[in-house]
């Protein structure tokens, strides 16, 4: 597993690297998240017999939520997924993504307005994890009013049921290089092909928790290649 930590544009490089030069698109990436993604929850999810209330948003971590869904699904569990944009307006990857989880009958409920995000999770039952797969690396800060209110809304929640949270890449409102602008409280936090500089400030610890690096795929000489990288 890489030890390497990079920053956002080397992250860029790394998927352009992988589709350009090894043919590895963004789409065969994110099922492999997925599917790690399940594998480290599963233990959890098992031993605390707990259901997995997935946030996804409209681009590819969105996408990674999705395929932890179907993952889950085909592992026996029943995960929930609450969406806060409809399938008309993903990324092309997190949609067919959707379209899987839709033609299996996975649970989506689409909460754009924080009234329907509150009564799909109070609804969701008891004995909860919350998994926030809202935004990872690719954000770039400023953030949208409607985006940070929703998610401002989710953890509000999240503290009030008392959920534990695992986050997908980055917690959803990090800026990959400085650790600053998170929204949601992880517990573990599981970033993607290799670690990003921001998860290792200050002010970013309260709010990652315990960070394991997923190895998506990604050969360590494309993420050499990347993080010698200055620009994408």
């Amino acid at each position: 597993m890489s030890k390497l930590v990079l920053t956002r544009d080397q992250c860029r490089a790394v998927d352009s690297i992988a589709a350009q030069e090894l043919g590895l698109s963004g789409l065969v990436l994110m099922e492999n998240a997925g599917l790690l993604a399940a594998l480290a929850l599963l233990p959890v999810l098992e031993a605390e017999r707990l259901r997995a209330v997935i946030l996804v948003g409209a681009g590819n971590n969105g996408g990674d939520g999705y395929a932890l869904g179907r993952q889950l699904l085909v592992r026996g569990h029943s995960p929930m997924l609450l969406a806060f944009r409809s399938l008309g307006r993903l990324s092309t990857d997190a949609s067919v993504q959707r379209r899987a989880c839709e033609a299996l009958g996975i649970e989506i409920v689409d909460c754009p307005l924080v009234e329907e995000l509150d009564r799909a999770l109070r609804g969701a039952g008891s004995d909860l994890l919350m998994v926030d797969a809202v935004l990872g690396t690719g954000f770039q800060p400023p953030l949208r009013a409607d985006l940070g209110g929703w998610l401002q809304s989710a953890e509000a929640l999240r503290a009030e049921l008392q959920l534990p949270c695992w986050a997908i890449d980055l917690p959803s409102g990090m800026d990959a290089d400085l650790g600053t602008g998170a929204l949601i409280h992880a517990q573990r936090t599981l970033t993607l092909a290799a670690s990003k500089v921001g998860l290792h400030t200050p002010e970013a610890e309260p709010w990652c928790g315990r960070v394991s690096v997923l190895p998506i795929g990604v050969p360590d000489q494309v993420l050499e290649q990347a993080a010698r990288a200055s620009t994408c």
